[in-house]
């Protein structure tokens, strides 16, 4: 499946499958401190704490694969 990073902010499913990883490994990067808020990833209603997440791919990539390369 093919995917555009034209799309500035994506769900946490496709940013998993574009990325290569789990959505487990989204959240504990996220929780880590790696993936961080505002560049990486940010809440689609910011004033729910219930909100879905969407991420940044390009800054995911960048970011993930530094941290995953260590």
């Amino acid at each position: 499946m093919g995917f555009s990073t034209s799309k500035k902010w994506v769900s946490q499913t496709i940013a998993s499958d574009f990325l290569g990883v789990s959505e487990r490994i989204l959240l504990i990067s996220r929780k880590s401190g790696v993936l961080t808020e505002g560049d990486c990833w940010k809440k689609k209603f910011p004033t729910n704490p219930n909100s879905d997440i969407l991420y940044q791919l390009e800054n995911c990539k960048i970011k993930l694969k530094i941290y995953l390369e260590k």
